[in-house]
This record gives C-alpha cells, sequence and structure tokens, in this order.
C-alpha cells in the first residue's frame, strides 16, 4: 500500500471510528439525569412546573431519535385539575445534518395519549396565558433560526378540553390518529384527522398546496373534506395572508354539504384602526335539515310522564330559555359589511325563497337591514337589531303579506292538511338581557296575525305535532270526528307584551263554519307559565238547537309552564249539555229553542273583528 492509499484511508476510516467511538460513548451515557435542568428551563420561560415520570432515551444514527415518557405540565394555581398538559410518550426524530446547517428539520414527531386542557376561570383568565412564554419563543426562535421544518406530525389517542368559566359550558375533542406530512414548506401539506367532538365522530382529509407561498402573501389553495356519520361535506378556497399590510383574502370559496352549497369571498384589512371585514356570500340551496347529520345533537331518550305524573309536577320546572350569559363583546372588536343571498333556505318548519339581507356590524352592534324573503307564495320585510357592550338588547321588526299557511305546510312535505288560509302579520318586539331568558323576561311589543279563509283536514289538526294542540282542537271542535274538514272562516291572534307579561282578553278567536272559539288569559316569559282560557260557542243550526258540539265542552283551560302544559276542560259545561238534553226531553224540545237564542243574542257574532279592536 503506497502513501496515497494509506492517506485516503486515514481521512474516511478515522473519522468513522470517531463517530463510532462519540456513539458509544453518548449511548452509555444516562439522559436521565438532565431531567432537573429540562423542568428549570421550562419553569423559567413558562412559570409552571414540568416533571418528567419516566425515561429520556436517546438513539444515534443518521436520524437521531430523542423520546422522553411521562410528561406533566402544571396548571394555573386557580385550574380545576393540577396538570393542564400530560403526555404519556414523545419521540422526536432528527435530520442528523440539519443539526450543523441553518434549517432544523424534524423527520417524525409523535406525541402519544397527550391531554390538554384549556380552560378560563370566572373572571375570564385563561390557563395557557404564561408571563415568559412568548418571550421565550422569540428567544428560541432566534436562536434557532426560525421554524423548524416538521415532515411528519403524529398524535395517537390525544385529548383538548376546553371549559369556559364564564359560561360554565364544556367541550371535548377527542383525536384519534391525526397525521401531518410536508416534504417542505414549499410542498403540499397533507392532513388526516380521525376523532370526535363532544363525543360525536367525525373524519377529516385536507390539504394545504405551499405554506412558503402563504407566508410570502401569495395565493395558495386549501381542499378539505368532513364526514360525520352519513354526511359528507367539502370546502375550497383559495388563501392569501400578507402580514406586512394586513389584508387577507379567503376567495373563490365553495362550501357543499349534501344537497346544500354556498360560495363567495371574505376579505379582512386588518391594517386600519378597527379590523373591517367585508364578504359577499350566496347560495342556491341551504337544507338546515342536513345539518342535523353533520352535526349532530346528543339527545336522552326518557319517557314521556303519564297523565297522572303531569298533575302532580308543580308549576315551576324545566326551562325552555337558556340563562347562559350572552357573550356579545367580540363584536366589538372589528367592523363588517356582508352580503347575503339565499336562494332557497330549507328548514323542518317552512322554506325560505329569495332570501337578502345586509349585515352590518359596527361599534359593537350589528343590523340586518334590509331583511326580506318569500314564504308561502307571500313576501315578509322587515329589519333586525342586535346591540352588545353590557345587556343585551334585541329589537325585531317584520311584516308578512300574503302568505297561505297551505302553501307553507306543502312546502314542507305536509300536503293536503289545509288549502288556503292567506295570512298577514305585523311582529314588533324589543328587549334587553344578559341571558336568553333575561332577554324574553323583558320583551316588549306586539303581535298581530290575521288568517283569511281556508279548509283544514280534520285528520291533521294538530299541525304542529304536539300532543296539547291535538286535545285543544280535538276539544273545542268535536266535528273532527265526524266531519272530513274544518272550513275556516277567519283567525286573529293580537297580543301585546310589557316586560314579557301578555294579559289579554278575547284577542285570540277562531271562527269556523261550525263554532266560534275566543281566548283570554295570559302568560309571562319570565316565569314561563301561562294561563289561558279557550271559549267554544256553536254557530249555526247547532246554535238555533241550543245543542251542539260547542256545547259538550264549556271552556278548555291551558295551564302550567311552557315546558309542560297542561289542558283542562270544564266538567260544568258538560254537567250543563246534559242538563239542557234533559230538559229537551221533558218540555218536548221548548227550552232547546229557546236555550239557544239566547246563547246565540248573547254571543259575538264577529269575534276576529273583536279580536282586532281590542
Amino acid at each position: 500500500m503506497n502513501n496515497r492509499n494509506v492517506h485516503w484511508a486515514a481521512v474516511v476510516v478515522i473519522p468513522l471510528l470517531l463517530l463510532m467511538a462519540a456513539t458509544l460513548v453518548l449511548n452509555s451515557l444516562d439522559f436521565n439525569h438532565f431531567k432537573p435542568t429540562i423542568s428549570s428551563k421550562v419553569e423559567e420561560a413558562t412559570g409552571r412546573t414540568l416533571s418528567i415520570a419516566g425515561d429520556i432515551e436517546l438513539q444515534l444514527s443518521l436520524s437521531p431519535e430523542l423520546s422522553m415518557e411521562g410528561l406533566a405540565l402544571s396548571n394555573a394555581a386557580w385550574g380545576s385539575d393540577k396538570e393542564m398538559i400530560t403526555i404519556r410518550r414523545v419521540v422526536t426524530q432528527v435530520n442528523l445534518w440539519s443539526l450543523f446547517g441553518e434549517e432544523l428539520e424534524i423527520l417524525h414527531l409523535l406525541l402519544e395519549q397527550p391531554n390538554f386542557l384549556l380552560e378560563s376561570s370566572a373572571d375570564g383568565i385563561d390557563n395557557w396565558v404564561m408571563g415568559k412564554t412568548e418571550q421565550a419563543a422569540v428567544q428560541w426562535m432566534d436562536q434557532s433560526g426560525g421554524v423548524p421544518l416538521f415532515r411528519h406530525i403524529e398524535i395517537l389517542d390525544g385529548q383538548l378540553t376546553y371549559i369556559d368559566g364564564v359560561n360554565q359550558s364544556r367541550e371535548q375533542l377527542t383525536i384519534q390518529m391525526l397525521q401531518a406530512t410536508a416534504d417542505d414548506f414549499a410542498s403540499p401539506l397533507h392532513l388526516q384527522l380521525e376523532g370526535s367532538y363532544n363525543e360525536f365522530p367525525f373524519e377529516i382529509t385536507a390539504q394545504l398546496d405551499n405554506l412558503v407561498a402563504l407566508n410570502q402573501g401569495k395565493s395558495t389553495q386549501l381542499q378539505l373534506k368532513v364526514k360525520s356519520g352519513h354526511a359528507e361535506g367539502q370546502f375550497s378556497a383559495s388563501l392569501l395572508l400578507n402580514g406586512e399590510t394586513g389584508q387577507y383574502r379567503i376567495g373563490q370559496i365553495d362550501l357543499q354539504l349534501a344537497q346544500s352549497r354556498l360560495q363567495g369571498e371574505i376579505s379582512v384589512d386588518s391594517g386600519k384602526e378597527r379590523p373591517i371585514l367585508q364578504a359577499a356570500l350566496k347560495a342556491p340551496l341551504v337544507d338546515l335539515t342536513e345539518l342535523g347529520e353533520l352535526v349532530p345533537v346528543q339527545q336522552q331518550e326518557v319517557d314521556s310522564p303519564s297523565a297522572d305524573d303531569q298533575a302532580a309536577m308543580p308549576v315551576t320546572g324545566k326551562k325552555l330559555f337558556p340563562s347562559a350569559l350572552l357573550d356579545l363583546s367580540g363584536l366589538a372588536t372589528f367592523d363588517a359589511e356582508i352580503e347575503l343571498n339565499i336562494e332557497r333556505l330549507r328548514s323542518p318548519y317552512a322554506v325560505l325563497e329569495g332570501v337578502e339581507s345586509q349585515l352590518i356590524i359596527k361599534e359593537g352592534g350589528l343590523q340586518a337591514t334590509p331583511l326580506r324573503f318569500q314564504l308561502g307564495g307571500g313576501t315578509v320585510e322587515g329589519d333586525l337589531s342586535v346591540q352588545g357592550g353590557g345587556p343585551v338588547t334585541v329589537a325585531l321588526g317584520l311584516e308578512g303579506k300574503g302568505i297561505s299557511l297551505g302553501q307553507v305546510l306543502a312546502d314542507v312535505g305536509k300536503v293536503d292538511q289545509v288549502e288556503g288560509a292567506v295570512s298577514n302579520f305585523d311582529i314588533t318586539l324589543q328587549g334587553q338581557g344578559r341571558s336568553v331568558a333575561a332577554l324574553m323576561a323583558d320583551l316588549e311589543g306586539e303581535v298581530l296575525l290575521q288568517i283569511g279563509e281556508g279548509k283544514m283536514d280534520n285528520q291533521y289538526l294538530n299541525l304542529t305535532g304536539g300532543d296539547i294542540v291535538s286535545q285543544i282542537t280535538r276539544s273545542l271542535n268535536p266535528t273532527a270526528k265526524s266531519e272530513q274538514h274544518t272550513l275556516l272562516q277567519c283567525a286573529v291572534v293580537n297580543l301585546q307584551l310589557k316586560q314579557g307579561v301578555c294579559k289579554f282578553d278575547k284577542n285570540i278567536a277562531i271562527e269556523t263554519d261550525m263554532t266560534v272559539i275566543v281566548g283570554s288569559g295570559e302568560f309571562d316569559l319570565g316565569s314561563e307559565t301561562l294561563s289561558i282560557n279557550m271559549k267554544p260557542s256553536p254557530r249555526q243550526d247547532s246554535a238555533d238547537l241550543g245543542i251542539g258540539a260547542g256545547d259538550l265542552v264549556a271552556a278548555a283551560r291551558l295551564e302550567g309552564t311552557f315546558a309542560l302544559p297542561k289542558l283542562g276542560l270544564d266538567p260544568l259545561g258538560s254537567a250543563k249539555a246534559g242538563m239542557k238534553i234533559y230538559q229537551a226531553l221533558a218540555t218536548g224540545g221548548t227550552s232547546l229553542i229557546l236555550g239557544g237564542l239566547i246563547d246565540k243574542a248573547m254571543s259575538d257574532p264577529h269575534p276576529c273583528k273583536t279580536a282586532l279592536e281590542e
């Protein structure tokens, strides 16, 4: 072997021997001795205590792998749990050569069973706010040369819990599996996530074309697919973020959920003293009945209480209006102008056509002016105002004209239940409160509803699906059992509210071909209680005879709470009807004729007109 060969052998072999020796030395070291140093550095940066219960191990290769087990970061002193973050195991694999370069490259980051607890106190203090965290993060980025490149991030069996101490609410995100991969910052970022939100499972796949372009203020594409249960949705848009000018844009928005679709663009200018959001959104169809499939509402199966149990229940009980605090402080942080156009909006109760509105958010308030749409062949127009900054103030004005109740029902699949019944309404309401319950208790204004002639199929008198409604309609209209249809001549609801309370006398009236029904009573939106009397009277031939179906029930009384209303029938009325029949037999029918004439003379011949005048 000549000298030249010996020289090259020394150049190659000696560094390898040195590297092997360094590897043996490092592998023989116990890295658990570094636990106090790591914990003190974390505490110095965050003010929190980091404990490492398991081992710290280093496996050297061209891709060194560092693993730590049993990590726990302490929570804020006021927190609901002593630990804010716990991780069963962390594994980090690094590109060895990147340690000597300007950009640190993390080949693989694995988190096993991480649990994150984010919460706010009753005073609105967040537990993730740590005094030195932001400063320490900036220093670390400066020292390390910037954000490291993560090629592959993996999370297994994770959980994120958020507790809102102000509103006493709790949200939970469970991550069964999360994988995020990218070759470099200029390559597409692929994301796959499987988990559940508040126990409802979902799957998400996403792709962001170019992180570098996004960071440089250039446009890049985002594609997202979501699956939950039997429903699937997808979203695509172009993103443009310019941190220097503070201008951001989400353009070419295309959101699809089953048959629903939303398109448009959103832009934000944060360079102003107050950020300004502008949006133009249009939708050929928005089907709210499909949203329940993608975001299910948790329901608990309970047995319906029996009649005896309902009678024994107290008036006070479960409330319908939530008492959670309404926090609209976010409206004060930005201004917005949003143009909204929906060709068809479908819900379980009605179908709205041509929905148009311009939403203005300014100085902590929201205005929807004008708010217009078509319903049941008629038109509805009005405006809505919501003001935050303390007790929430709401003002609503709506006017509806030429709305066919029959068409409204037919549009949601309830065909041939009602024909005609063209309606007009005028609603003016306003109130304020720190919760929905307080808002309803303060509500003031007027509600006027007029329904014209129509024909109702007696088989479907229970239009809302409630047992109470079915009992009332069949009790006050006994012909429903023998006749196929009830001919409605008119109906009026004319109510005035003051501080959530409505007291009325003959302000509810219904006239059919056989029966006249007049309603009086009161209800309280604050206590959610009601006491309403519905008094029927016979019409036409039944009234002339003095004994008709209307005499079988002198009055129906609806009382109790909104959550559990109860229907009571006046037994004295039934006894009165029985006495009339007995007297008719004894007098050969004279009492029937005389009694009918008296009843007819004392009854209101035009209750709908009276209700309007009242």
